[in-house]
């Protein structure tokens, strides 16, 4: 792939896809979520990944490739905004990540994206990351419309002891964060989290074909890989060598192999679906969370929670509004919805992580708008994705954040392909490579002219933002500087609350060292902001 390679194709308009007679009005939906996978890291369009995904590969070329999709820029803020479907300045998580003591979470008022298909017929299930809070009963999986939960509460886990990586060991035990139902799962200590994420949606599969074969399934299948602390089995590392031979950068290799693993893991689930007779009437969804998290250093030190992924070419990382933080790998795969004309094909239009609730709820389920919350502000495409016909948005925020330190504006905006950003993450080019860290030359007055400034960039002519055309284009810049900023004027305060410590701590210690709700109050958080 070129440094161009991120340019987009001229878009072709397909005739409109005939209906099929025996597709039911309700498919079974599989959202598959990896984490921290960037845009050069699945085999489609990756310079060195090519072999690596051949499950999602596979999936994506008889499907069709969302090739501007766009997510937010960290874990928690994305998984907020894909359930509920409410833009990040409204839903007030738009900043930092939920952590395992975080006394915060994705407000109550909101309904998710579960329970609306629940209202809809569905069973659902929910397998691996949940991480939009959990500090109290109210706020968990099986609370907030999921029929069955396996997986973990917070950010992050260790792949195989399933310790919480950002977690603090007291008395002196660490805290372990891994659930089936509300149950600890204590006994599955270095079992890894793939095998048994992949063998619990393949569970629920089987399960649900059994037990509710009438009544469609919506599994939420939300992995932690390839998030830092990044590691796969060294027997599969060893067996594989042939496969993972030309990543010579060991970090990278074991990116790869981590994957890998979770490409195969998605592969035994389509089997699965496919063994219940499940899979032709499917709509199975992909996409990753935000930007990788490539190693890169300057003169004193290198980043500490790199996972190695690469967003090549795209400008920036994780936790940034440039391109390489919200711009990411994502396809739709339904075998009886989008019919021959569609399917292999590229969708052009912008999409938002926001989208999916509409997209699903009043497109794939045709059902009223009226069943959507007042604060949904997402696009329905599933129309313009089955005909590849125009798409229904021009516009799209970034977003805007106003707990960053200093209360410094930060955020971005797009219309049609015009770009403005200001981030106080400030990323200079070229971007890492998929093999070596790079090394990060700042310019100091670069960074202070962008933060008072903004950056203007032709996403059309430059999607990897080289060239910032503020100077070139002022009256733009400040016409969309001005837009950026009545988003911020209109956005909700976010929750920033500090860590329970020892609150959460003695209870846990209690109560089997897991991680777990520990307050009491399920409106506790509102008290606690500053």
């Amino acid at each position: 792939m070129t440094d161009d390679a991120a340019d987009a194709s001229e878009e072709v308009a397909l005739p409109e896809p005939e209906e099929v007679a025996s597709a039911p009005e309700t498919p079974h939906i599989v959202y598959v979520l990896f984490d921290d996978m960037g845009w050069n890291d699945i085999g489609y369009q990756s310079t060195d990944m090519a072999a690596l995904t051949p499950v999602l590969s596979d999936l994506a070329e008889n499907g069709v490739k969302l090739t501007q999709y766009y997510t937010q820029s960290t874990c928690t803020v994305s998984r907020a905004a894909l359930l509920s479907g409410v833009l990040p300045m409204h839903n007030g998580i738009s900043h930092g990540t939920i952590v395992m003591d975080s006394p915060i979470g994705l407000p109550l008022k909101y309904k998710l994206l579960p329970q609306y298909l629940q209202e809809s017929g569905y069973r659902t299930y929910m397998v691996g990351k949940w991480d939009i809070g959990h500090f109290n009963e109210e706020y968990l999986p099986h609370n907030r419309g999921f029929d069955h939960f396996f997986g973990f509460y917070g950010a992050d886990i260790t792949y195989f002891s399933h310790i919480s990586s950002r977690g603090y060991c007291a008395n002196p035990n660490c805290f372990p964060d891994l659930r089936n139902e509300d149950e600890t799962m204590a006994n599955a200590s270095m079992r890894y989290t793939t095998d048994l994420f992949r063998e619990r949606a393949v569970g629920f599969v089987e399960g649900h074909a059994a037990n509710h074969a009438t009544d469609p399934l919506f599994l939420y299948l939300s992995f932690n890989a390839p998030h830092y602390p990044t590691s796969a089995p060294q027997e599969f590392m060893r067996n594989e060598a042939e496969l993972l031979a030309p990543f010579t950068n060991r970090e990278r290799r074991v990116f790869a192999a981590v994957v890998n693993y979770a490409d195969r893991s998605v592969g035994r689930v389509v089997e699965a679906l496919k063994a219940t007779g499940a899979y032709n009437d499917s709509v199975i969804l992909f996409a990753s969370d935000n930007g990788a998290v490539p190693t890169t250093c300057n003169q004193s030190h290198c980043t500490s929670e790199s996972n190695t992924g690469s967003n090549w070419p795209l400008r920036g990382m994780k936790a940034t509004y440039w391109e390489g933080g919200c711009r990411v790998p994502a396809f739709v795969h339904a075998p009886k919805y989008l019919g021959d004309r569609a399917s292999g094909s590229l969708y052009q239009g912008i999409v938002h992580i926001t989208d999916w609730i509409p997209t699903i709820v009043r497109g794939v389920l045709r059902s009223s708008s009226t069943l959507l919350g007042a604060e949904v502000s997402g696009a329905d495409h599933w129309d313009s994705i089955r005909k590849l016909a125009t798409p229904p948005r021009t516009e799209l925020l970034y977003g805007v954040d106003h707990c960053v330190a200093g209360g410094q504006l930060t955020g971005a905006i797009r219309v049609d392909n015009w770009k403005f950003i200001i981030d106080y993450n400030y990323s200079n080019y070229p971007v890492p490579t998929t093999q070596e860290p790079f090394l990060e030359r700042y310019n100091t007055t670069d960074i202070t002219d962008h933060l008072v400034n903004g950056s203007l960039f032709d996403l059309a002519a430059d999607p990897n933002e080289r060239t910032d055309l503020a100077n070139a284009h002022p009256e733009l810049a400040a016409t969309m500087r001005k837009k950026l900023m009545e988003h911020y004027a209109g956005s909700t305060e976010c929750y920033m609350c500090p860590p329970a410590g020892m609150k959460a701590f003695d209870v846990w210690n209690a109560k089997e060292s897991f991680i777990g709700p520990w307050e009491a109050d399920a409106d506790s958080m509102y008290s606690c902001r500053t």
